[in-house]
């Protein structure tokens, strides 16, 4: 499922970035949301994973059998391959509406809760500190950065996460390492360059 048809659909916002205002998107129902999500993700995985042990033990039970016995055991596997198939897209899709909803988490806590105005407080949340959230939850959730991206942009957050997980890309976990490095002191240097702005302020 496409993320717009997660917000639309299933959270019920026309606007996905009402997604991050505490107002509309209470942190109660974002926190529900979030626990039926990993229970529907986490049920779907179990299922997918009963499926699977059960084509293996067909498949031995296949070995040394005669033809016609093989042949329906095949059919059977066939059977199962298809309903395997709609249990691994219910996991997908789970979470995928489990990165949705991890990556708004994420950012709400990084955001300056000292200002009513959410917008106000979006944007004066770095980008460094945007990045390292998206790239904790696209690591957890096994998730490249196209999905995170499109997760950004149905949130109408204009950073740009060019980072995959190292299964999707097979980049090495030292080059994700730098990156994270760099986007920690960029970071910094933001936050000090602000204290410092802060300071100059108060003595003027």
């Amino acid at each position: 499922m496409h993320v717009r048809e997660i917000i639309n659909e299933k959270l019920g916002f026309d606007d996905g970035s009402n997604l991050l205002d505490p107002d509309c998107y209470p942190p109660m129902q974002l926190e529900e949301d979030r626990f039926d999500t990993e229970i529907e993700q986490e049920q779907a995985k179990e299922r997918a994973e009963r499926l699977k042990t059960e084509k293996e033990d067909l498949k031995e039970q296949g070995v040394g059998a005669p033809p016609s016995e093989k042949q329906a055991l095949a059919t059977e596997i066939e059977s199962i391959d298809m309903i395997l198939q709609q249990e691994e897209a219910a996991y997908q899709e789970a979470t995928d509406e489990l990165a949705l909803l991890r990556v708004v988490e994420g950012i709400r806590r990084r955001m300056n809760t000292g200002t009513k105005n959410y917008e106000k407080a979006l944007s004066e949340t770095s980008q460094a500190d945007i990045k390292k959230e998206v790239r904790e939850v696209a690591r957890d959730l096994d998730r490249d950065a196209g999905k995170i991206n499109s997760i950004l942009k149905e949130l109408k957050i204009s950073t740009r996460i060019t980072t995959s997980s190292k299964s999707s890309n097979g980049k090495s976990k030292y080059v994700e390492e730098m990156e994270r490095r760099e986007d920690e002191r960029e970071y910094k240097t933001s936050s000090t360059d602000s204290a410092r702005s802060g300071r100059d302020r108060s003595r003027s």
